[in-house]
């Protein structure tokens, strides 16, 4: 089971659009790994979590046939996690040759975004798109991933999903845009030893727990996820979703984590569960013109 991180920064990328604070310009100059885009990873090499805008671009730098891609599993509705008018690039006349259906999953918010955006454009998705909806703790299969929806601590009008994800006896949990979770899910969670656990650092060196959460949350949610039972001995814990208002560049982020065995994640790092649960972590960066140190 493998998951690449294509994007592993929150809604204004790092370095941010039009900012000058002190973590864009140092990301700036350490270039490489502290150049973040918006928050998207991929499954097996098939599977799609979540659609920024930056979606196109990172098709491109990895390069990814999107055509391939069918399933698309999207946490919620904020436009850093989903930006549909992207998904009507896929119908007539925008795209021609385009035979099958991208099967989309998601919550109510995420779907009825992308009718009401189809219906103001006066367009029909036709087959290409399909919609399902996925209701909270109830699995579903997709590629030979089982897939369950877990309710997340974020936007306080919406179902927000973080997502369990199964295969082989091999478990990811992949939770950004939260805080502490719900009890609920916690529940769900016990006794189901993950292997990997992505977890949600936006706030960088600060705390919140409500919506989000930073590195003086991180230990306390681990501590929690070890009582339940819901961590496997040797499970690698990655941050993920960093915002530089958080104020840490990459490299001060693995320096904040040095003594905790943390992972960093960053823009291309892959990382594969074998058969016998163990963690192979892939460090490979992909050549690429946007890795280029500023001068």
């Amino acid at each position: 089971m493998k998951l690449k991180y294509l994007g592993t920064a929150a809604a204004e990328g790092i370095p941010a659009l039009f900012c000058k604070c002190e973590t864009c310009k140092k990301s700036r100059e350490e270039g490489n790994r502290s150049f973040r885009t918006r928050s998207q990873a991929l499954i097996n090499d098939k599977i799609l979590i979540d659609f920024p805008a930056d979606s196109l671009m990172h098709f491109h730098k990895y390069n990814i046939d999107n055509t391939d891609i069918h399933p698309l599993v999207i946490t919620h509705s904020h436009a850093d996690h989903f930006y549909p008018i992207d998904l009507t690039y896929r119908s007539t006349p925008y795209a021609t040759g385009v035979d099958d259906t991208l099967h989309v999953y998601s919550n109510h918010a995420v779907i009825d975004a992308c009718n009401d955006f189809f219906k103001n454009k006066n367009m029909e998705q036709k087959d290409t798109l399909e919609f399902t909806y996925v209701p909270p703790f109830i699995p579903f299969e997709s590629d030979g991933v089982t897939f369950t929806p877990l309710l997340a601590n974020h936007k306080k009008d919406e179902d927000c999903y973080i997502y369990l994800m199964e295969q082989d006896k091999k478990r990811i949990l992949y939770a950004h845009d939260t805080g502490y979770l719900p009890k609920k899910s916690l529940e769900y969670l016990k006794d189901k030893r993950c292997s990997l656990v992505s977890l949600d650092c936006t706030m960088g060196k600060y705390s919140d727990g409500n919506n989000h959460m930073g590195l003086p949350n991180i230990d306390s949610f681990v501590e929690q996820l070890e009582k339940i039972n819901a961590i496997s001995p040797s499970c690698k814990i990655v941050l993920n979703h960093f915002s530089h208002n958080g104020n840490l560049t990459y490299n001060e982020s693995l320096e904040a984590v040095n003594d905790k065995g943390y992972i960093i994640s960053y823009d291309g790092m892959e990382i594969e569960i074998e058969i016998d649960n163990a963690v192979n972590l892939n460090y490979k960066i992909l050549p690429s013109i946007y890795f280029e140190k500023f001068t």
